[in-house]
C-alpha cells in the first residue's frame, strides 16, 4: 500500500513539472494592445512597439492603418488632407477684388473755359451784327446720384439724377463789325434722368442714356443807336444724350453726345421771328485720373453748336435767315466718387 501511494506521488510530480516546463514565462507573457482593429499577439517586444507607434500616428479615435474605412479615406483625400467648403456668398463680396466700380453719387467742382461765335444768315435789313464772344471763364459743377445703390448692384442700382450749372462774371461780347463790346451774363445748366448700363465684368465700363431739360443763356444788350443788334439767346431745350466711360488701371475715358431740341430761344427770337426752329447738338470728351479711391481729376473739351432757322416770310417786319451759333470750351476739375 505504501509503496503505491509512492509511485502515485513520483507521478503527480512528474506530471506538474511537465506542466510547468509548457507554461510561459512572466517576461515572455503575450502583450495585448486595445485599438479599434483585432489584438495583436505576440512575444516580441518589437511587436507591441509596432503596433503602438501605429496606433499613435494614426490619433486616437482613429482606425489603425490598413482597416477599410482609412484605405478608402487616404486613397481619395491623401495623408494631410484638409477639406475647406467654399462659401458661395463671398465670391459675391462688392468690396473684393476685381468688383464692377459702380459710385453711388459723383460730384464734379471746376473751371470752365470757353469762347463763343455766332454768325448770321440772310440779314437783309443789315439788323443783325456778327459777334464773338473771347475766350473766357466760368464756374461749372456737376451732380450725378444714384440712390438704388445704396441697396446693391441689381439693375436698381444703375438708374439715378443728373444735374449740373456753370456761371460766368464779367465777360464781353464784341461786336464784329465795329469792335464794340457789351457785358454779358452767361449761365447755364441742366436736369434729369440717367441709366447706366454695365458692359464689363470688372471694372468701370458703363454706356449710359440720360434725358432732361437744359438752359444755356447768353445775356447780351442791344449795342449800338444805329438799330444793330447783338442778339440776346436763351435756349430752353429737352436734351437727350447717350454716354460711355471705360476705366484702366488708374486712367478713365469718358464722352456724351447730346442733341438740343430748342422750345424756346429767347424773348427776342420770340417777338420778332415766331416761326423759328432751333436746335443742336454737342460733344464732351475727356480723361480722368483716379488719384485715390474716392477722388480723381478730370480734363474734358466740349463743343456745342446750335442752328436756327427763322422762316421769314415776305411783309415780315424781322427779316433773317437764320444763324449758327458755336462754343468751344474745355472744364478742369476734381470729382468726389463715392
Amino acid at each position: 500500500m505504501t509503496r503505491a501511494l509512492i509511485i502515485a506521488l513520483v507521478l503527480v510530480v512528474c506530471a506538474g513539472a511537465e506542466a510547468a516546463k509548457k507554461r510561459p514565462r512572466r517576461s515572455e507573457s503575450p502583450v495585448r494592445v486595445q485599438t479599434t482593429a483585432p489584438a495583436v499577439t505576440g512575444t516580441a517586444e518589437a511587436d507591441a512597439l509596432a503596433v503602438l507607434r501605429a496606433q499613435t500616428e494614426k490619433g486616437p479615435g482613429r482606425p489603425p492603418t490598413g482597416s477599410p474605412t482609412d484605405r478608402g479615406r487616404d486613397d481619395e483625400k491623401g495623408p494631410g488632407t484638409l477639406e475647406v467648403k467654399r462659401d458661395r456668398g463671398s465670391f459675391r463680396d462688392e468690396k473684393g477684388p476685381g468688383r464692377v466700380s459702380a459710385p453711388v453719387i459723383d460730384v464734379f467742382v471746376g473751371t470752365r473755359v470757353f469762347s463763343r461765335t455766332l454768325v448770321f444768315n440772310d440779314d437783309l435789313f443789315g439788323r443783325y451784327r456778327p459777334h464773338r464772344l473771347p475766350f473766357s471763364a466760368a464756374i461749372t459743377a456737376s451732380l450725378e446720384y444714384f440712390p438704388g445703390r445704396h441697396a446693391g448692384t441689381g439693375a436698381y442700382a444703375h438708374f439715378g439724377a443728373i444735374a449740373g450749372f456753370d456761371y460766368a462774371l464779367g465777360v464781353r461780347t464784341q461786336d464784329a463789325a465795329t469792335g464794340s463790346a457789351a457785358a454779358t451774363q452767361v449761365f447755364g445748366g441742366y436736369g434729369g434722368l440717367k441709366a447706366r448700363l454695365p458692359f464689363a465684368r470688372t471694372g468701370e465700363a458703363f454706356a449710359s442714356f440720360a434725358v432732361g431739360v437744359a438752359e444755356t443763356s447768353f445775356g447780351t444788350a442791344p449795342l449800338g443807336p444805329d438799330g444793330a443788334y447783338l442778339m440776346p439767346l436763351r435756349y430752353t431745350s429737352l436734351r437727350p444724350a447717350i454716354g460711355l466711360r471705360y476705366s484702366v488701371s488708374r486712367f478713365a475715358g469718358f464722352a456724351t453726345f447730346s442733341y438740343f431740341g430748342v422750345v424756346h430761344a429767347g424773348a427776342l427770337v420770340a417777338e420778332h421771328f415766331p416761326r423759328a426752329s432751333v436746335h443742336g447738338i454737342g460733344l464732351d470728351a475727356g480723361l480722368a485720373i483716379l488719384l485715390t479711391s474716392w477722388l480723381e481729376a478730370r480734363a474734358a473739351f466740349e463743343w456745342r453748336r446750335m442752328v436756327a432757322d427763322m422762316h421769314s416770310k415776305p411783309g415780315d417786319s424781322h427779316v433773317l435767315g437764320g444763324f449758327v451759333d458755336q462754343t468751344l470750351g474745355g472744364t478742369i476739375g476734381l470729382a468726389l466718387r463715392l
